[in-house]
C-alpha cells in the first residue's frame, strides 16, 4: 500500500477511542457510585424502619403481658410489611419471645428476648 492510501482511509485513530473512553469512564464511575449510594440507602432505610417496628411490638407484648403468637399486615410509609411474633416456652416461667418484620416474604429483621415470667401471686411477697 501507497502512503496517499494510508492517508485517505476514514475512521477513528487510536488516541480518539482511548480519549472517548477516559470521558465515558469519567461519567459512569461517579454516575455508578451514586445510584450505587441510592441502592443501598433505600435497603438501610428499610431495615431501620423494621428494627423501629420490632422494638415497639416487643415492648407492647413485653408492656401487655400478651404472650401469644400472631402476625399483623402494617402499611408504613406505603409499604406493606408483615409483622410476625412467637412465643415459645423455654422453661417453666421462661419465654423466648421473637418479632420478625418482613416486606414481601423477606425479612428484614428479627428481635429476640428471653422473658422470665414472675408468677401472679407469690406467697409472703410485700411489696412495701
Amino acid at each position: 500500500m501507497r502512503k496517499a492510501d494510508l492517508q485517505s482511509e476514514s475512521g477513528y485513530s487510536l488516541l480518539e477511542v482511548l480519549v472517548a473512553l477516559v470521558i465515558l469512564l469519567i461519567v459512569l464511575i461517579p454516575a455508578g457510585q451514586w445510584l450505587g449510594k441510592l441502592l443501598i440507602d433505600r435497603t438501610v432505610s428499610d431495615k431501620l424502619v423494621a428494627l423501629q417496628l420490632a422494638e415497639e411490638a416487643m415492648e407492647d407484648i413485653l408492656i401487655s403481658k400478651a404472650f401469644r403468637s400472631d402476625t399483623k399486615e402494617l402499611t408504613y410509609a406505603k409499604q406493606k410489611l408483615r409483622l410476625k411474633t412467637f412465643i415459645q416456652e423455654r422453661r417453666e416461667n421462661l419465654l423466648l419471645i421473637s418479632v420478625e418484620v418482613s416486606k414481601k416474604e423477606k425479612a428484614l429483621t428479627r428481635l429476640q428476648r428471653s422473658h422470665f415470667q414472675v408468677a401472679e401471686s407469690i406467697p409472703n411477697l410485700s411489696l412495701e
